[in-house]
């Protein structure tokens, strides 16, 4: 009987050590690999559009990336509990309106899938953002869903899908 519960828990460690080994490190410096992106959008996701640095260790992300005129620092815990944070973004009129986000990251599989909640007086907007490894590139698919009067999150103009370079490792 002790033998046998010995086993079970060397076998349970094993399998909770190879899914922890199998989730990706995204840490490094990326850059877009489409000249196409714009600087100017992305106010409502955590991930950058032209350039970002990730640091990644076993609990949690942090993603610094250009926020309109400004460089935002996010972090994230790594096991799905929310944070809440304001960005500034600088710059002039509605544009340099701070964001009051909400954001949580969780591990599917060997994706890191990011939500995020950004609700004004006018609308609401729910954005996705599933990173992942596909050789030496970072993957990011975006979903953006906007409800309400405020219109188009600035998201609209992003493409579902963008692909970066590491130009540094972290």
């Amino acid at each position: 009987m002790r033998t046998a519960l010995s086993a079970s828990l060397i076998a349970a460690s094993f399998v909770v050590a190879t899914a922890a080994q199998s989730r990706p490190d995204f840490s490094g410096t990326w850059k877009n690999t489409d000249a196409r992106a714009n600087p100017a959008v992305n106010l409502a996701g955590v991930t950058g559009t032209q350039e970002m640095t990730i640091a990644q260790d076993g609990s949690s992300i942090r993603i610094n990336r250009a926020y309109g005129q400004d460089v935002a620092t996010i972090t994230l815990r790594l096991d799905g509990s929310k944070t809440k944070y304001t960005l500034k973004p600088g710059g002039r009129g509605a544009a340099a309106t701070p964001r009051s986000l909400e954001s949580r990251a969780e591990w599917k599989g060997d994706k890191l899938v990011i939500t995020t909640d950004h609700r004004t007086l006018e609308s609401a907007t729910f954005t996705k953002e599933t990173l992942s490894l596909r050789g030496h590139e970072l993957v990011v698919e975006r979903v953006d869903d906007t409800r309400g009067e405020g219109g188009p999150s600035g998201r609209g103009n992003l493409p579902a899908k963008a692909t970066y370079a590491r130009v540094r490792n972290p």
